[in-house]
This record gives C-alpha cells, sequence and structure tokens, in this order.
C-alpha cells in the first residue's frame, strides 16, 4: 500500500530515521540496539508519510525539526505497540517474534516506559510548549483509550463508539503528528487542514486494518488477534447488530467473513478516506499530493 508513497519522499523518510537513530542513541541502555532495530524495521511510517507528503504537497520544504517531531511519533507509537502486545500477550509484531515474547513482559513494560521518557526529554529540547501540551495531552488520550478498551473487553460497542474509540487510540497521534509538524515551521494556516485529514485518514486507517484482521489478510500481526482477545471491531459490530446478537461468542466467523457485515465496514473506511480526499482538493497538483491521494483511495481498497 505504502511503497509508491514512500518512494516520491525516501530521503526525507531517511532523515526521520537518522533522528530516531540520533535520539535513541542518546539514550543508551544494554537494549538501544533493540529499540533501533525494532523501530526502524519493518515499520510502516505512515505518520511520518502523511505528514512529510502535507508539508511537500503545499510546496514547503521538509525540515529537520519537523523530521523531530516524525520521530518523536514513531517512537511514541512504537512504544503503544509494545505495551499493547503485552496487553494483548501476542507473540509476534510485524512477522517476527514481539518484543515482550524475546524479552518478557517486565522488560517490555518497562521499555515502552523508558521510550516515552526519551521522548518527553525530546520534546523539552524543542523548547515549543504550544507541542509539548500537545503532545502530553495525546499521551493522556491513548492511554484513557486503552483503558477504556479494557473495559469494553468481551463486550459489544455501538458504531459510534467504536468510531470515538478509534478516533482516540489511532487517530490522535495521526493528528497531533501533523499538527505538529506545521506549527513547528509555522504554517498556522495549515492547521485546521491537519486536524480533519489526519483524524478522517486515521479512522479510515484504523478500520481498513480491522477489516483485514477479520478477513484474514496480511496486516503485519497475527490475524483475528483482536477477534481472539475480546476486542470486537467494526465488522464485528456491524454483524453482531444485524443478526442481534448480544453473546459475541456465538459469533461464527465463516458466517461473518462471508456477511454483508464486511462489506458495510468497507463502505464506512470509504466515508472517511473519502474525506480526508476532499480535503486535498485545495493542494497543488504535485506528485507529492498525487501520492496522498493515492493512498487515500488505497484505503478504500480491501
Amino acid at each position: 500500500m505504502y511503497s509508491n508513497a514512500t518512494e516520491t519522499i525516501s530521503s526525507e523518510l531517511h532523515q526521520v530515521d537518522e533522528k530516531i537513530l540520533e535520539i535513541l542513541s542518546k539514550n543508551q541502555n544494554i537494549l538501544t540496539q533493540n529499540f533501533i532495530s525494532y523501530i526502524l524495521t519493518g515499520s510502516k511510517k505512515i505518520r511520518s508519510t502523511i505528514s512529510i507528503l502535507s508539508v511537500k504537497a503545499l510546496n514547503e520544504s521538509f525540515s529537520s525539526k519537523q523530521a523531530s517531531i516524525c520521530a518523536i511519533s514513531e517512537i511514541i507509537h512504537n512504544a503503544s505497540l509494545i505495551h499493547d502486545d503485552i496487553i494483548d500477550n501476542s507473540e509476534q509484531r510485524r512477522g517476527k517474534p514481539s518484543f515482550n515474547n524475546i524479552f518478557g513482559n517486565s522488560a517490555a513494560v518497562l521499555s515502552g516506559d523508558f521510550l516515552i521518557s526519551v521522548v518527553l526529554k525530546e520534546l523539552l529540547s524543542l523548547n515549543n510548549q504550544t507541542i509539548l501540551k500537545r503532545y502530553i495531552e495525546t499521551f493522556s488520550t491513548l492511554c484513557a483509550g486503552e483503558i477504556n478498551q479494557l473495559g469494553e473487553k468481551n463486550k459489544i460497542i455501538s458504531v459510534d463508539e467504536y468510531i470515538e474509540k478509534t478516533e482516540r487510540k489511532t487517530a490522535e497521534l495521526f493528528k497531533t503528528t501533523l499538527f505538529s509538524t506545521f506549527y513547528t515551521e509555522n504554517l498556522y494556516e495549515n492547521i485546521t487542514f491537519a486536524e480533519n485529514f489526519a483524524k478522517n485518514f486515521g479512522i479510515a486507517f484504523q478500520i481498513r486494518d480491522d477489516i483485514l484482521d477479520i478477513t484474514q489478510k496480511s496486516t503485519g500481526k497475527p490475524v483475528l488477534s483482536d477477534l481472539n482477545n475480546g476486542i470486537y471491531t467494526l465488522p464485528v459490530i456491524i454483524f453482531a447488530e444485524e443478526k442481534n446478537i448480544t453473546n459475541p461468542q456465538k459469533i461464527n466467523l465463516s458466517d461473518l467473513q462471508n456477511s454483508c457485515a464486511i462489506s458495510k465496514a468497507v463502505d464506512l473506511c470509504a466515508k472517511y478516506a473519502n474525506r480526508a480526499l476532499d480535503l486535498l482538493e485545495h493542494f497543488s497538483d504535485n506528485q507529492y499530493a498525487k501520492a496522498l491521494k493515492n493512498l487515500c483511495e488505497e484505503l478504500k481498497r480491501i
């Protein structure tokens, strides 16, 4: 999905990788090389990708400050994945053994916490109170979303509740990354775009991932991982509502996979992807804007 988009910004993504390496190398411990490998190997860097493309689509240069913002968000995202895998007892991530599988839960918990502490130091070094405040609020939102999801485990929530959860758990970091990428270089006139585009792209991105989890197509994590962990995502929610199922254990996987719930989930994914697309109409028709539009179109191809 991402190869064509990332080809146009390979040098900028390399800047982000260099920043990640620089940040982690300044904070050495016995697991530093493992952190570097975990974050730089196999990560889609989709938050960085849409941020870089958005900047370049506006005919602006991608700066060192913006590379730092993207690096910070990538480290936060990967720290959250380490914690997620502990909570879900997941043994794999990106087709490889998960961090907790290799080092155990205790080391994995400390590793995720350490990465967040590294990020906080880096945010302080930016000397920008608005961006620091925004990321701190994002940490709170992400944690609250995860706590609420634990409370909803083995329960079927409504579609509206699912969208709200998705905005908190996934779209929030998309929004903060794009907001901060623009804000750090005083591109204030694009802040509203950043908030709205990232929100809609992030929600569509998560819906797509959840559909792929049910249809057993590759998402970089074990298929059916959410369903097996008692986390009921959009296709399951739609199916349960249609069939008036209150006990999720009664859901037959084959019936779900062959139901219209999948196509309805795809339609909702397309709705948010199209909203993101509509926000790109005022962009210059350069290769970066085209790559952004292609990414939005790809979200609809499931």
